[in-house]
């Protein structure tokens, strides 16, 4: 007859690390217990070691009984020492998980305050940087409209201007015109006073020429 203790560390260190203790605080806490574990063993099998001797025999003498009995006791008084470590253990890990678990909480929710203070001061920085470009692009309109209501009074003044000028020079071609016209008339007149002139002076010299030849 035999029996063994098995106690399976790394189900036990994942299963800390799950309630949010480190690995070093896990590793530690399984060590501890493996050592009670084998504590217990060690406790447990001279009382192993006796039932496995007097397994095959008929009958038990009154001092093996007592012999039993004091073994059966003293295992008893081992195990009831183990069971009081391992409660004291299980009470400092619940202890530790609540502190661990109220810690981690309190992270959370400081970590949540801060997220929700950055997000607070994003929204004010997005909203101030809205309304500068919102002024800056209202500005920018009032000045392209500005310009454009200058560049608007340039183009009808200079469009008056060139009106003017060219009133302007349709009255000088019309005074060229008509000192042209005047000047054509003169010239006319006196190229027809030329050609009467010469006219007369041909007539006259011809009379004379006739004159002179007898007629």
């Amino acid at each position: 007859m035999s029996a063994t203790i098995i106690f399976d560390n790394r189900h036990y260190v994942s299963r800390l690390e799950q309630a949010g203790f480190t690995r070093p605080q896990a590793e530690a806490q399984a060590e501890m217990l493996t050592e009670y574990s084998e504590t217990l063993r060690a406790a447990l099998q001279p009382l192993l070691r006796f039932y496995e001797e007097t397994a095959h025999k008929d009958l038990a003498t009154r001092s093996d009984v007592l012999d039993t009995r004091l073994e059966i006791e003293r295992v008893r008084s081992e195990t009831e020492k183990v069971r009081a470590e391992v409660e004291k253990i299980r009470a400092d890990l619940k202890i530790d998980i609540e502190t661990t678990r109220a810690d981690l909480k309190t992270d959370i929710e400081t970590t949540r305050a801060e997220v929700e203070k950055i997000r607070a001061d994003l929204k004010i920085d997005i909203e101030t940087t809205r309304a500068d470009l919102k002024a800056d692009i209202e500005t920018t309109r009032a000045e392209v409209e500005k310009v454009r209501a200058e560049l608007k009074a340039d183009i009808e003044t200079t469009r008056a201007e060139v009106e003017k000028v060219r009133a302007e020079l349709k009255v000088d071609i019309e005074k060229v015109r008509a000192d042209l016209k005047s000047d054509m008339a003169k010239v006319k007149y006196d190229l027809l006073k030329w050609q009467i002139g010469i006219g007369i002076a041909l007539v006259a010299i011809m009379a004379k020429g006739f004159g002179w030849l007898g007629f």
